[in-house]
């Protein structure tokens, strides 16, 4: 059998030959912090320090100074017992949440110099902490009166301002559009389980509240992980433990129909392998709204998800989480109004699926390792009611008639990241030593087009559009790296970091069908593709936070200096493709037998151009 130490190295090598290009993104966890500490206030080495909660137990020994960590750690209830020979076994109830770390300072007595072991309840604010922003727990999440969705969190928080809210009765939900201090909001960045999943600040995803552990959100600081200096949204969802819970909902009313959710969790393989899953259906009631001549549309929204978590502990030393979400929405009767006949109106899809695959270990006392891979897709499309195979026209009342364009958008993402902690001495300085390689890459494929012949009338102006569809590819790469040190000394934690940020775009070949009635007036096009990557830049960020505990460390002053690089989009990198839109061409025509352009359209542009 191979053992622990072979299989870490083994790991690692793994970890460097497949990460190649990596990411960061942000965990999905905390930390704790501990130092052991006899009545003189000394330091106390060698105690045995075991972590027991939601998953397997972590143990670890106190170093020369006293100190001990346990890293990347679920979100939860946590028990930490302290032992050593010849001292009173102590314990402490922990609660880590995610995003933040947990420092505690515990004396240990001399055995039978008192009956009990007391230890102060108000634990000391951690000094590594230079984050602004906040974190709200699944007790939060479950007792504070919301709209229930994560922008009603995202409003709580100091520095951000939002645009709007949900304010049920029924109605559909929106996105809520947000933006957070010296920063626009196209740099605001979703995560979900760690996994960043947005492009130019927007979620391709609506979100099952009841799934959420916990929320983080982040406005700004000097941690070199942070890639924008938007609003950073981490979401996390929740994970089996080595006790079986379950719940499930269920709600109906007459005009939206049932409302459900179910969800369960618990132990594969007590103390080595949990499985959680969710899954929830959401019918918002609908409206109904009236087309041109009155016509009624059915305007309704049905949203529905599934969440999927896999953790597992097979060596003590490791923790690996497999993570899955999905997404479907289907809104009816968009676009309805008197300028719109029925045909005209549209249904809106979104099918979205988000995966990541996250392992940590515990290489020796002093060394841990995380790597994390994922992959997001999404779907979005626009179909008018009227089908792909009738022509749009506009009528003399400048009514939408028969049908209307159509549209599609595929967005895929693949991201990697290798982060990686070292702790050392150097005389009284405790050292942190902080890594961080990371890649992402996203491709983006659009089309959009008018239906039937791909001609359009437009008999207010007397003009018939002869059109060409839109079709466009971009992708972007981003690479990043960072390294820093966090320094302690007595009261003074001060972190120095530097992050390099290395990022391109460029159009993707493209064909483009000609008009299939007039080819010679709109042809065939083709784009090979940018041959290197016209939008390219490279940025270095120095960072640099200190903080200073006052009153028992329990009044933390801290500042610091950071510089972020604006993170490019697809979207952007779109706005120079040569095709970036539909092309038309617009010829004047007569209506002869005075009966609207649908059936002189052809002849009269025929007429015109042939």
């Amino acid at each position: 059998m191979r053992s622990p130490r072979a299989f870490a190295l083994g790991l690692l090598t793994t970890w460097l030959l497949a990460v190649g290009a990596s990411a960061q993104t942000p965990s999905p966890t905390g930390n704790l912090y501990g130092t052991a500490l006899d009545t003189q206030e000394k330091a106390v080495p060698g105690v045995s320090v075991t972590l027991t909660g939601p998953g397997a137990a972590h143990r670890s020994d106190s170093d020369a100074k006293g100190d001990f960590h346990f890293l990347e750690l679920s979100p939860g209830s946590y028990s930490l017992r302290l032992e050593r020979a010849g001292l009173e076994t102590a314990r402490r109830d922990v609660m880590i949440v995610v995003g933040r770390s947990v420092v505690l300072s515990i004396t240990m007595p001399v055995a039978g110099a008192t009956e009990a072991v007391t230890i102060r309840s108000d634990a000391p604010m951690d000094p590594r902490e230079v984050e602004t922003g906040a974190t709200f727990s699944q007790e939060e999440l479950e007792t504070t009166p919301t709209t229930r969705d994560p922008w009603a969190f995202v409003r709580q928080v100091p520095g951000v301002l939002v645009d709007n809210m949900n304010a049920g009765r029924g109605r559909r939900p929106r996105q809520t559009a947000f933006v957070g201090k010296g920063s626009n909001p196209d740099q605001n960045r979703y995560n979900l389980d760690g996994v960043a999943i947005s492009q130019g600040g927007v979620s391709p995803i609506y979100y099952d509240f009841d799934s959420f552990e916990s929320i983080e959100v982040t406005t700004g600081g000097s941690n070199p992980s942070l890639a924008t200096a938007g609003v950073s949204v981490n979401l996390v969802t929740k994970r089996g433990t080595n006790q079986l819970l379950g719940s499930a909902r269920g709600f109906y009313t007459g005009g939206a129909g049932w409302e459900y959710g179910i969800e369960a969790g618990g132990p594969v393989w007590k103390d080595h392998l949990w499985f959680w899953g969710a899954a929830s259906s959401n019918a918002f009631l609908g409206r109904t709204l009236f087309a041109a001549d009155e016509e009624p549309v059915d305007n309704q929204e049905t949203l529905k998800h599934w969440n999927g978590k896999l953790n597992a502990t097979l060596i003590p030393a490791n923790t690996l989480t497999l993570s899955g979400t999905g997404f479907d929405r289907v809104s009816l009767g968009l676009g309805a109004s008197p300028d719109v006949s029925l045909p005209a109106t549209s249904t809106n899809t979104l099918d979205s699926q988000v995966f990541s695959l996250a392992d940590s270990h515990v290489l020796s006392p002093k060394l841990f390792a995380a790597l994390s891979v994922s992959s997001v897709k999404t779907k979005v499309g626009n179909t008018p009611l009227g089908g792909l195979d009738e022509q749009a026209d506009l009528d003399r009342a400048s009514i939408w008639r028969y049908s209307n364009s159509h549209w599609r958008v595929e967005d895929t993402q693949q991201q990697a990241g290798l982060n990686a902690s070292a702790f050392f001495e150097t005389g009284n300085l405790g050292h942190e030593l902080k890594f961080g390689f990371g890649y992402r890459h996203a491709q983006l494929d659009s089309a959009s087009s008018w239906p039937g012949d791909l001609l359009v009338g437009l008999a207010p102006t007397h003009e018939a559009a002869v059109t060409r569809p839109q079709i466009a590819n971009s992708e972007i790469n981003s690479y990043d790296v960072f390294l820093g040190d966090t320094i302690r000394a007595g009261n003074l934690t001060v972190g120095v970091s530097a992050r390099f940020d290395s990022q391109q775009g460029r159009n993707l070949p493209s064909a483009v069908p000609a008009n299939p009635v007039f080819p010679a007036l709109l042809p065939a096009v083709e784009y090979g593709g940018d041959s290197a990557y016209p939008m390219t830049w490279h940025q270095v960020e120095p960072r640099v936070g200190a903080t200073y505990a006052l009153n028992d460390s329990r009044t933390l002053l801290r500042a610091s200096y950071s510089r972020f690089a604006d993170e490019l989009n697809t979207f952007t990198v779109r706005t120079i493709n040569p095709f970036p839109g539909k092309a038309e061409l617009l010829y004047p025509w007569k209506d002869r037998n005075r009966n609207g352009p649908p059936t002189c359209l052809v002849w009269t542009v025929a007429r015109c151009c042939g």
